[in-house]
């Protein structure tokens, strides 16, 4: 099933995505928001108690707050920190909330001595800025933990109520399930993933320096293009390279989504779709989509020209875009420094295209009897080599390959073909990584 929301996602194995489209109804008008202490204590202790990697009470309790609650804990956190780094000063709220009363800063007061206590350093002292963001990062850091938890595990009410709750901070995403080129549903999703972005914003002195962050935003992007998450990786990569804005897997990562929004089974859907659908303008066409996908995949190359999966990709759409001589050139490279076999099977395979498109048959025939070698039950390679002795008029031998993949058994013919997996990005254990980052972040917390 493929999920689209006015900002789009996929699913591995499968023909779902999701497109994350823009808003289908106006957002209703909301006074100023509050603020409440209390739950602020309450999420402080949940994201403490909580367990990396379960749907534990602590989790349950957070998922099960609405919109305008995650928003007021938001509000009323970012004036906890300010306190911390700042005790003496008052804090700066958004408008977006009421002044606090002298009840209400004094709990905050009393809850920030409690997470960052007393110091006997001096104010001016270096050492003093330094403790007070180790006490943010800590907080900040298995908040986002927490979060990413609840948006991977739980139901989250939020979500569920975000077509009837207006929004000030988190704006609801709708996403349009699609089977098969067919719309089967709408649905609202990405306020906890909005929460743990928002959280990692908070990281001292910057999230960009932050080893962490970045690897959380790497992993989740792998994870979300391993599960055709188009519309999560929309909001997520946006944010991303706005914070990362020179990181090579961001970019490469970015390439990827627009090549999948360029991929025919999402443009079969787009096209099914009234020609004033907002998902038409949302995605885009196929070309602009590769267009896309080639400035960022290009942009990957630039910023870490040892990474194979960037010349791999850089190269398949710049084929695609009619640049055969070009991509082939990429290709080449992405073989010469490929070690991991799926990424080496992909750009034998693509070579042969190009080599193919240039006219260069005896060229194409081994780049493809190459990628044969590399996963010798893949059926790819041998139809290829089919049409290839076809169109040289040797019906024998196009006929021999043909049945040499229909003697491969139907589970061989999809399990050991990575072909399939082309555009769910070449990240073979996306949930490896964020397990390490997941890891990385309990243990920031255990000086507490």
């Amino acid at each position: 099933m493929v999920l689209l929301a006015l900002t789009p996602c996929l699913a591995a194995g499968s023909t779902q995505r999701r497109v994350q489209a823009p808003s289908l109804r106006a957002a209703p008008l909301r006074p100023q928001l509050g603020h409440n202490v209390p739950r602020l204590r309450a999420w402080i202790d949940a994201v403490y108690r909580h367990l990396p990697g379960q749907a534990d009470a602590a989790a349950t309790l957070v998922a099960s707050w609405t919109i305008p609650e995650l928003e007021t804990l938001f509000y009323d956190l970012t004036a906890l920190l300010q306190i911390e780094t700042k005790p003496e000063a008052k804090p700066k709220l958004s408008a977006a909330v009421r002044p606090l009363t002298s009840a209400e800063l004094a709990g905050l007061r009393e809850l920030a001595a409690h997470e960052a206590p007393p110091s006997s350093i001096d104010p001016n002292d270096p050492r003093a800025a330094a403790a007070s963001a180790r006490s943010v990062n800590r907080l900040v850091k298995r908040g986002a933990l927490l979060h990413t938890d609840i948006a991977m595990l739980t139901e989250s009410t939020a979500d569920k109520l975000a077509g009837s709750t207006p929004a000030v901070l988190l704006d609801p995403r709708l996403t349009v399930r699609v089977i098969d080129a067919r719309q089967v549903g709408l649905d609202y999703y990405g306020s906890h993933w909005d929460v743990a972005r928002l959280l990692f914003d908070q990281v001292q002195p910057s999230p960009a320096g932050d080893v962490a962050v970045r690897d959380w935003y790497r992993a989740v992007a792998a994870i979300f293009a391993r599960q055709s998450f188009l519309a999560e990786s929309h909001a997520h990569l946006d944010h991303a390279e706005k914070i990362l804005p020179a990181d090579a897997e961001i970019a490469l990562a970015i390439g990827l989504l627009h090549e999948a929004e360029a991929a025919p089974r999402i443009q079969h859907f787009v096209d099914s779709t009234a020609p004033a659908d907002p998902l038409r303008r949302s995605i885009g066409s196929t070309r602009a989509n590769l267009r896309r996908a080639q400035t960022y995949h290009r942009k990957a190359v630039e910023l870490d020209g040892a990474s194979p999966s960037a010349h791999l990709h850089l190269g398949r759409v710049t084929g695609l875009l009619g640049r055969h001589e070009e991509a082939a050139r990429e290709l080449r490279r992405a073989v010469e420094i490929a070690h991991e076999p799926r990424i080496l099977y992909y750009a034998w395979l693509f070579l042969g295209v190009e080599e193919d498109a240039l006219g260069r048959a005896d060229m194409a025939r081994e780049a493809y009897e190459r990628a044969a070698t590399v996963f010798s039950r893949a059926q790819s390679p041998y139809l290829a080599l089919s049409q290839l002795a076809r169109r040289r008029g040797d019906r024998i031998e196009a006929s021999r390959l043909l049945e040499h993949v229909w003697a491969l058994s139907k589970e061989d013919r999809e399990k050991e073909d990575p072909w399939g997996m082309y555009l769910l990005g070449t990240t073979t254990e996306p949930e490896a990584l964020l397990a390490d980052v997941r890891a990385t972040l309990f243990l920031a917390s255990m000086g507490r």
